[in-house]
């Protein structure tokens, strides 16, 4: 018994080392296969969440007024624009010196009533024709306009002395913004006679959109 138990146990070793001999290397790696076909496309997701609502944006600018018969221009006048004019008096034909800006437009005609604003360095609209008194110095600064079809034409001079030899400023030192109303003859000379305050442009413009 114990013979072929031995016999067997040679048997098996004989085996496994012919079984382990005949095993050879590990062989070179292939080559790549073929790109496969594209997968099915997948469900679409879930919507996601809304978004946070972003900040308000800045207030546009204020829009023309609403009655037909007024209009609302604005200019900006550069330093460059201004050039010497003589300009004669209404009653007589001794001139002076002014400097003058056109602001030109086509809705401007003889046809129609024309109120000149200025926008001053406080953020206020002036009328026009208006003086400024320039401190304690005697210096007197005007703008005066008239106008015709086409254009009104922006009169300016600056005085160091109101009388006297004195060499006039015919420009300013820095660009002035004007605002025109334009409206009918007709409804010009109910603002005229309204009592309402022609140098106050919110009264002007509240007067005429009520038109």
């Amino acid at each position: 018994m114990n013979k072929i138990t031995k016999l067997l146990a040679i048997v098996a070793l004989a085996a496994s080392t012919t079984l382990w001999s005949c095993k050879g290397d590990t062989g070179p790696e292939g080559p790549v296969g073929p790109k496969g076909d594209q997968g099915t496309k997948g469900d679409k997701g879930d919507k996601g969440d809304q978004g946070v609502k972003g900040d308000k944006g800045d207030k546009g600018d204020q829009g023309v007024m609403g009655n037909a018969n007024v209009q609302r221009l604005a200019f900006t006048v550069k330093v460059s624009d201004w050039k010497n004019k003589e300009i004669a008096g209404a009653g007589t034909g001794a001139t002076s010196t002014w400097g003058v800006a056109e602001l030109k437009n086509d809705a401007i005609t003889t046809e129609k009533y024309a109120v000149v604003f200025l926008k001053t360095n406080d953020g206020y609209l002036q009328a026009l024709p208006t003086t400024y008194s320039i401190g304690m110095s005697g210096a007197y600064e005007r703008l005066n306009y008239g106008y015709k079809t086409g254009s009104i034409e922006v009169q300016y001079r600056l005085d160091t002395q109101l009388f006297g030899g004195n060499k006039p400023e015919l420009a300013p030192n820095k660009d002035l913004n004007f605002e025109v109303v334009l409206t009918t003859k007709t409804i010009g000379a109910a603002l005229e006679k309204s009592g309402v305050d022609l140098k106050n442009y919110n009264a002007v413009v509240d007067f005429l959109s009520a038109q």
